[in-house]
């Protein structure tokens, strides 16, 4: 990035990097060297629970947001932090093999996940500690689990950018969001 940098500033280009949360697998990317050269860092706040994880779970609880967030700032100035959001959500499969749950994931859209889930009868709930809906349903001896983003999760995450005075949000990724998402990050980023 110190070398690529100047010959992108000499072309009038904005350079940012995107970077998953600070964790101990994640130190060597080197994030204040990386934010004293480029205009922004950005936080991929979601992939709590990825693809292929072990377990079920949330892509983005807020702690997990709160928790990038901070951690982030130990290192590069809020000014130059970008918040990152998941305009997606995980359909968790969880099995009994063998004594032992084995688990599988697709992702999916937020209009998409939430009509998946709902076509089964699905009433999401509200969780309060970890702010998103969550919704279940078992069907031939499978179990089929939930934490849906949508609008009502995003403004929470949102509200974090004023609380640490981040320069300002991006999404992963476009066309997976509702139409809501828009008017909340609208009526939080004037």
């Amino acid at each position: 990035m110190k070398e690529l940098t100047p010959y992108l500033k000499k072309q009038d280009l904005v350079v940012s990097v995107d970077m998953y949360v600070p964790s101990a697998w994640t130190a060597h990317y080197g994030r204040e060297e990386v934010g004293e050269v480029v205009d922004y860092v950005m936080i991929m706040a979601y992939d709590e629970h990825w693809s292929t994880s072990p377990d079920s779970g949330s892509v983005a609880s807020i702690a997990f947001v709160e928790r990038g967030i901070t951690k982030t700032l130990e290192e590069v100035p809020k000014e130059k932090t970008v918040l990152g959001l998941p305009f997606y959500t995980r359909r968790w499969t969880e099995e009994l093999v063998d004594g032992a749950i084995k688990v599988k994931s697709k992702a999916y859209g937020m209009d998409s996940g939430y009509n998946v889930m709902t076509e089964k009868g699905v009433e999401f709930v509200w969780l309060d500690d970890i702010k998103q809906y969550y919704g279940e349903y078992e069907e031939d001896g499978l179990t089929y689990k939930m934490w849906l983003e949508e609008e009502r999760s995003i403004e929470e995450k949102v509200k974090l950018l004023e609380k640490y005075g981040l320069a300002g949000t991006a999404g992963w990724q476009i066309g997976l969001e509702n139409d809501a998402t828009w008017d909340v990050l609208e009526a939080y980023l004037k």
